[in-house]
C-alpha cells in the first residue's frame, strides 16, 4: 500500500490506520475490506517471524502487533447493502433485449446456465462441449487473475447448455476475430484477446446505464 511503504510495520499506530481509512471516500464494507487486507498482510508478517505476535503498550502491558485489531466503530462494516434483484421471465427477456454484443451472449449465458460471471468470463471455446450440449468450468476469472476450476468448491464442474444458448454462442464464435480453440469466448479486445474482458468493464458499459431504466423491465 503506498500509504505505507515507507512506515516500519510496527510503527504504525491504530489511529492512524483508522484516519486513513475514514478519509478514503468509499463504502463502509469497501473500507472494512481494505482493514481486513491489511490485517492479513500483519498476519502474514507474523507468521514468517517478520515482526513481533506482540508490542510494548503505553501502560506498561502489551499490545496486538497489528494494528488493524484496533481499528474499529462506525463505517467499518464488511457487510454489503447489496439486494439481488429476482426477475420474472418476461423481465429477464426484456433486460437482454437492450443489451448488445458481447453483453447479450454473456448475460443469457449466465442467466440461463447459472454460471458465475467469473466463471463465463474464464471460459475457453475449447470449453465448450457442442456435442453433448455442456459447458466445461475449467477456469473462472476474479479479480483480473485466472483461477484453475470453478470458483468454489460447491460449484459444478459441469453444467448443461440449452439449444437456443449454444445456437447464440455459435453464431458468436462466427463473427469474432478471436474464435480458436484456445480464444476466451468474451475477450478483451483492448488487450488482443490475451484476457478475457472484465466485470467491472462490464458494469461500467452496460449496467451503470441500465440502472436509469431499470423501472420499465
Amino acid at each position: 500500500m503506498p500509504k505505507w511503504e515507507s512506515a516500519v510495520a510496527v510503527d504504525i499506530m491504530s489511529s492512524e490506520v483508522k484516519s486513513w481509512l475514514l478519509s478514503l471516500d468509499v463504502s463502509d464494507c469497501t473500507r472494512g475490506k481494505y482493514r481486513a487486507k491489511m490485517s492479513q498482510v500483519y498476519m502474514w508478517a507474523k507468521t514468517e517471524e517478520l515482526i513481533p505476535q506482540v508490542i510494548p503498550a503505553k501502560d506498561g502491558g502489551f499490545l496486538d502487533s497489528d494494528p488493524c485489531t484496533r481499528v474499529k466503530g462506525p463505517g467499518f462494516s464488511q457487510e454489503s447493502d447489496y439486494e439481488a434483484l429476482a426477475l420474472e421471465v418476461e423481465d429477464t427477456f426484456a433486460l437482454l433485449s437492450q443489451l448488445k454484443q458481447p453483453e447479450y451472449e454473456l448475460s443469457l449465458l449466465v442467466a440461463i446456465c447459472g454460471l458465475r460471471i467469473s466463471e463465463a468470463l474464464g471460459l475457453l471455446w475449447r470449453h465448450i462441449l457442442w456435442n453433448r450440449a455442456m459447458i466445461a468450468i475449467r477456469q473462472s476469472y476474479v479479480h483480473s487473475h485466472l483461477q484453475p476450476g470453478a470458483k468454489t468448491k460447491l460449484s459444478r464442474s459441469r453444467v448443461e447448455v440449452p439449444q437456443l444458448a449454444l445456437d447464440v454462442l455459435a453464431e458468436w464464435r462466427r463473427e469474432r476475430p478471436y474464435a480458436g480453440d484456445d480464444d476466451f469466448v468474451f475477450p478483451s479486445l483492448k488487450l488482443r484477446g490475451r484476457k478475457p474482458r472484465t466485470a467491472s468493464m462490464i458494469v461500467r458499459t452496460t449496467c451503470d446505464p441500465l440502472q436509469s431504466g431499470r423501472e420499465s423491465w
